[in-house]
C-alpha cells in the first residue's frame, strides 16, 4: 500500500474555488507514502473520528490518493500484458462527506485477492467541491476537476506502481457512483479510462 499521495496542488488559499492544478514535483525528492492523508473538510462521520472511521483529520489540503497493488515492476519497460487492470474508486457519501481512505472500502483486501491495482483518491466536497455562481469567479465543478487530476494523474505514473494506465476503470457506490456518470458524460476525462461501475 502507498498512502498519501499527492496529485494536484493544494486546494487553499487564492487556489480555493479554482480547478484542480498537477501536483508540481520539481523540486522534490521523495513523497513520504506511508500514511494516509486527511479527508475533504466536511461534517458527519467524518468529521473528527467517529466510529473510528477518520483518524486522519480533515483538511482543506486534502487532494491525495492512494494505491494499492499487487505487484511493483522491476523497471519501466514492463510489457503492456505483464500490468495489472486498474480500478480507481471514487467514494460515496452524499457530495457532503467521505474520504478515499475510509477503511470500509479499504483497496488492499480486494487488491490480495485479485490481479489488479487499486487507486482510491479524495476529491472536494459541499461548498468546496460543488458551489457554482452564476457567475465567472466560481463556476463550480472542483470535485469533477480533482477526479479527473487524479486520473491524469494515474495515466502518468501507474505503470511505475505495476498497473496498465489503458486499462481503468471507474467505479463509485452512491455519490461516487453518480460522479462516475458525470465523468463518463464529461469531454475533459476522455481517454482517462475505458470502463465506468455505478454502485447504488
Amino acid at each position: 500500500r502507498f498512502a498519501g499521495i499527492p496529485f494536484a496542488q493544494p486546494p487553499i488559499g487564492t487556489r480555493r474555488f479554482q480547478y484542480a492544478e498537477a501536483w508540481d514535483a520539481t523540486n522534490v525528492s521523495y513523497v513520504n507514502a506511508t500514511q494516509y492523508s486527511p479527508a475533504c473538510l466536511q461534517f458527519g462521520y467524518f468529521d473528527g473520528n467517529s466510529y473510528d472511521l477518520n483518524p486522519w483529520g480533515n483538511d482543506e489540503n486534502c487532494l491525495y490518493l492512494n494505491v494499492y497493488t499487487p505487484f511493483l515492476p522491476g523497471d519501466t519497460d514492463v510489457p503492456e500484458d505483464q500490468l495489472k487492470p486498474v480500478l480507481f474508486w471514487i467514494h460515496g457519501g452524499g457530495f457532503s462527506q467521505g474520504t478515499g481512505s475510509d477503511l470500509t472500502f479499504d483497496g488492499g483486501s480486494l487488491t490480495s485477492r485479485s490481479d489488479v491495482v487499486i487507486v482510491t483518491s479524495n476529491y472536494r466536497l459541499n461548498i468546496f467541491g460543488y458551489l457554482s455562481l452564476d457567475d465567472g469567479t466560481i463556476p463550480g465543478n472542483y470535485w469533477m476537476s480533482d477526479n479527473i487530476a487524479a486520473l491524469r494523474w494515474v495515466q502518468q505514473y501507474i505503470r511505475g506502481f505495476g498497473g496498465n494506465p489503458n486499462n481503468v476503470t471507474i467505479f463509485g457506490q452512491s455519490a461516487g457512483g453518480a460522479n462516475c456518470i458525470e465523468l463518463v458524460a464529461s469531454p475533459q476525462a476522455a481517454g482517462l479510462f475505458q470502463g465506468s461501475i455505478q454502485q447504488s
